[in-house]
């Protein structure tokens, strides 16, 4: 967890300083002016942190999902680590997995066309 946050903020700080100069990060974007399935992650963080939800879900709807449903999770996580010394650990079986493998491929993808319709 510790090498996640030293890799992740370093990276988020980065992503909120090209944000705030205007600079495109995003290669799909600066070589093909489309949008890519995670464009307006970082805007949708910057959003979330002022409070601005409906602008979080205007600039990316599965990322804004996304980053609420890791907060309660992490949140979760913290609480029950704390309470029963657990962390919650998901388990399914292996048509479970492949069920919701092919349920996130689909909301990519109808995530991705959301995206490309509002650029």
């Amino acid at each position: 967890m510790l090498a996640a946050v030293g890799v992740g903020l370093p990276l988020g700080l980065f992503s909120l300083f090209c944000q705030a100069q205007q600079i495109t990060i995003c290669p799909l974007r600066a070589l093909f002016s489309i949008p890519c399935p995670t464009c307006g992650s970082t805007r949708v963080l910057s959003a979330l942190l002022r409070g601005e939800w409906s602008a979080a879900f205007a600039c990316n709807p599965l990322a804004t999902v996304l980053a609420i449903g890791s907060a309660f999770y992490v949140l979760l996580a913290i609480i029950l680590f704390l309470v029963q010394r657990k962390i919650p650990v998901l388990r399914a079986s292996r048509r479970g997995w492949l069920s919701m493998a092919g349920g996130g491929l689909l909301l990519a993808l109808v995530n991705w066309g959301y995206l490309l319709i509002h650029g």
